[in-house]
């Protein structure tokens, strides 16, 4: 469904971001999360995908198609980028946020239709937004921001879903209820998120790519991951010592 193939990207003068990656996201996949340390390529790697960086080198292809053919209304039907932080303290409600999604799908200065509605309301309903779509941006604490901009990227009604750290600034119930809402949505979608909340990739993904300095250093079903040498070679720590009845992280409680 999705090939990356040869990637290689820098900021500027910098370093190699993302070297020599290739991987392919098949198309039974609708689950996938993207690890690795800070500065492994992560994000950097979503934002070639939704189009919003270029790589210096290589190629992507959505079914088969260049990425780069599709114009930007195409894509915005096809791929919709969730980034961390940016939150918006523009003065739109929530509502309004939420019909920006909708855009790609109308000609100008036309009006959201009965099916654009429906899809609003859903998104609305389905972040537990609904009772703040009134409410401006600035009023809402950053967690309901995050949820806002997450209805607005489900209102997008794309088939390609990226999201980069969903769950920052997000509490335990709407941890939980995001969980719930994107294994849902995935359903239907494909969903493709990176993040270091490894606790909430380990129930949400199918299948893992693991990044070490723009390279990849995994391609495979989560629980191979999760304690295994990739995972130390990735993080250069234990899987046990990131267990809550580690040794380790008692000792720092007691001290």
């Amino acid at each position: 469904m999705l090939e990356l193939d040869e990637i290689f990207f820098h900021y500027r003068n910098e370093r190699w971001v993302l070297q020599d990656l290739s991987l392919r996201i098949k198309e039974g996949y609708k689950r996938v999360g993207i690890v690795g340390e800070n500065g492994s390529g992560k994000s950097t790697l979503l934002k070639i995908i939704a189009r919003i960086l270029q790589p210096q080198k290589g190629n992507l292809f959505y079914k088969g198609k260049d990425l780069r053919e599709y114009s930007s209304r195409e894509l915005a039907k096809l791929v919709s980028f969730l980034g961390p932080g940016n939150h918006l303290e523009l003065g739109i409600t929530v509502l309004e946020l939420a019909k920006l999604g909708r855009y790609p799908y109308l000609s100008f200065m036309s009006p959201l239709s009965r099916e654009d509605w429906r899809i609003i309301d859903w998104a609305l309903e389905i972040t537990d937004m609904e009772r703040f779509k009134h409410k401006f941006l600035i009023e809402l604490s950053s967690g309901e921001k995050q949820r806002a901009r997450l209805a607005r990227a489900l209102v997008q009604d794309t088939n390609l879903l990226l999201l980069d750290e969903p769950t920052t600034f997000l509490d335990p119930r709407h941890w939980v209820k995001l969980l719930e809402v994107l294994k849902d949505v995935s359903k239907q979608r494909f969903i493709l998120i990176a993040s270091h909340d490894l606790s909430f990739l380990r129930l949400f993904a199918e299948h893992i790519y693991c990044l070490k300095e723009g390279r990849l250093v995994y391609d495979g079903e989560p629980y191979s991951f999760w304690d295994s040498s990739f995972f130390i070679q990735a993080f250069g720590v234990e899987p046990e010592m990131l267990k809550p009845e580690s040794s380790i992280l008692n000792s720092s409680h007691k001290g």
